[in-house]
């Protein structure tokens, strides 16, 4: 009966300590989804632009419309061109792509919204890469 006792303990601890770990991971996947990892081609550093913090919208903003990324931009100098905004995964293999008008003074900073297709979903890892 003690052996039986300790035996279902143990399983009962071990589904618990499961558990937690899958609400953890859980957690840590809404939150890396909210910031997205983002990167600037040489070409356009050189023309002075850099990137702030970006992120991809909240699901509510999704439903409504198009998957939508919004990109902080910070202009060193005043720029007025059409961006390619790509979407790569773990991999590196591209999943989405759209293009961006961005316009701005030297010394200007603003989040800029970037729409994707309305099937496309931002996966755990995208990489945002703008040339």
């Amino acid at each position: 009966m003690k052996h039986k006792a300790k035996e279902t303990l143990r399983e009962t601890s071990e589904t618990v300590g499961q558990s937690a770990t899958v609400v953890a991971d859980g957690l840590a996947t809404g939150a890396q989804r909210a910031a997205a990892q983002t990167s600037l081609s040489a070409a356009l550093q050189a023309r002075g632009l850099r990137l702030g913090k970006s992120f991809v919208a909240s699901d509510d903003s999704a439903r409504a419309g198009r998957p939508q990324l919004l990109l902080y931009v910070i202009f060193e100098r005043a720029f007025q061109d059409t961006v390619r905004v790509r979407l790569l995964d773990n991999q590196g293999t591209e999943y989405g792509r759209s293009r961006l008008l961005l316009q701005g003074k030297a010394d200007d900073a603003r989040p800029f919204p970037v729409r994707f297709e309305p099937h496309l979903h931002f996966e755990l890892g995208t990489q945002v890469v703008v040339e």
